[in-house]
């Protein structure tokens, strides 16, 4: 139990605040550079640079980092993936979102899944969840800027319903596709489609 001992915090109390500070912290930077995201796609000023891209060290950096929350990741890869055609930051970004995604509408205890495979020219990565699901009228405006899937979720998990809008966006400008499959009480699962980097080689 978090207690004061005589005029001071105690240690428990004190790394507490150190926990809430730098999840707030990391909050309000996303939700800054969502902003300028936001911004430069209007603009059209927002620039990127494709180059042939390692899936699976991706993935591995990106599931490495950031805090859990009792939700855990797990990720299974097919062996031997071939590179992919992206701008490496802008699809971690993509990673990013749709795994912060999951972690605000999962019920503690329960685990993340990523999954990357290949199918056919293209490598398709998916990050399912097992939260409340998204119901067919939701589906339809769900990658719309400003927008989120649940009101009531919204005010309890936090955020500006920005997070999808970018995801479509940037995987629009990458050449790759996004799409969603979701029941009411069954979760969501999140597929990032991306062309392989020697099959636009050849077709170029």
């Amino acid at each position: 139990m978090l207690a004061l001992r005589g005029d001071q915090l105690s240690p428990e109390l004190v790394t507490e605040f150190g926990r809430r500070m730098w999840r707030a912290s990391r909050w309000l930077s996303r939700m800054i550079g969502d902003l300028l995201d936001l911004a430069q796609i209007e603009r059209g000023t927002l620039l990127l640079d494709m180059e042939p891209t390692d899936v699976e060290a991706l993935v591995a950096d990106v599931t490495a980092v950031g805090v859990r929350d009792e939700r855990p990741i797990g990720t299974t890869a097919d062996p031997g993936l071939p590179l992919v055609l992206a701008d490496a930051g802008r699809l971690r970004q993509v990673l990013g979102n749709l795994l912060s995604n999951a972690r605000k509408f999962s019920p503690p205890g329960s685990e993340i899944a990523v999954e990357s495979r290949r199918a056919g020219d293209r490598v398709e990565i998916s990050v399912r969840d097992r939260g409340r699901g998204i119901s067919p009228a939701q589906l339809e405006r769900i990658f719309r800027a400003f927008v989120q899937s649940d009101a009531a979720s919204t005010r309890e998990a936090g955020g500006l319903g920005t997070g999808l809008f970018l995801v479509k966006e940037l995987c629009q400008r990458m050449g790759a596709e996004v799409r969603v499959e979701s029941r009411p009480g069954e979760g969501s699962r999140f597929t990032v489609s991306l062309a392989v980097a020697a099959a636009v080689r050849a077709a170029g």
